[in-house]
């Protein structure tokens, strides 16, 4: 097997996400780089695999802060994967969802918006409305109109998509542990610190105990947690300490 085979492309492609979920991007990128050569010269410019490739590059720059190169490789794997597997299918709707997050953190939301809510709708009706895939479309959704400061609707979305996960993922899993930090935010954006606090902590306890204290994921939540309570000790107009919150949720 020569190193142009489609199997060595193939492994290139799992090597690759094996580092993209240890957050190591700067590994990621070029055998995904290689991984997209090999499949081209061995498939064609516009086979699934290739749309597999390009999605993944995609996402590795978006989360490089390569958002034109992002956005770019994002609208050729979507084209691609419309194409070949049709308008409809679960991966071109993964990338319809991917691609709308590279337009919104360009700030191109109408954009972001129409393609989230595609994304969503082909999740619900081929996968159904408990998949995974289907809560963190609701989940991109939720954090654009977080974005655009429509807290109610994001908060409903959020919500939506949080049960999904406990229920399907379990309360301990990494999902949870995104949606949870980013209710956080909201709630402090909506100046509801008691539940931000409660948000803030869960997230963190799942996030130390799945990825360990210096995980960029873990780090992140903890500087957030830590900037809420910074702020909140130097705001004369809170009263109530956070400590005296009793009581649920409801999630």
């Amino acid at each position: 097997m020569g190193i142009e085979h489609s199997d060595v492309g193939e492994s290139l492609n799992n090597l690759a996400i094996l580092y993209y979920l240890q957050s190591r991007y700067e590994l990621a990128e070029p055998l995904l780089k290689r991984a997209l050569v090999i499949r081209e010269q061995a498939h064609g410019p516009e086979h699934p695999n290739v749309g597999e490739s390009l999605n993944n590059l995609a996402f590795i720059y978006h989360l490089q802060g390569k958002y034109e190169l992002a956005e770019q490789l994002g609208q050729r794997a979507l084209w691609i994967r419309k194409q070949a597997l049709g308008p409809d299918h679960s991966l071109t709707a993964h990338s319809m969802d991917n691609l709308g997050l590279f337009y919104q953190v360009q700030g191109k939301y109408k954009q972001a918006e129409s393609l989230h809510q595609g994304a969503l709708a082909i999740f619900e009706q081929v996968l159904g409305s408990e998949h995974p895939d289907t809560a963190i479309a609701l989940h991109n959704l939720a954090h654009l109109y977080h974005l655009r400061g429509e807290f109610e609707e994001a908060q409903s979305l959020y919500h939506r998509a949080l049960a999904i996960f406990e229920r399907v993922l379990g309360p301990e899993h990494s999902r949870v542990a995104q949606c949870l930090h980013h209710l956080a935010q909201l709630y402090s954006a909506c100046e509801d610190y008691e539940h931000a606090e409660l948000f803030y902590q869960r997230a963190l306890k799942i996030r130390d105990q799945a990825s360990g204290s210096e995980h960029p994921e873990t780090v992140k939540v903890r500087e957030n947690y830590n900037e809420l309570l910074r702020r909140l000790h130097q705001d004369p107009r809170i009263t109530r300490q956070l400590s005296d919150v009793i009581g649920g949720i409801d999630c």
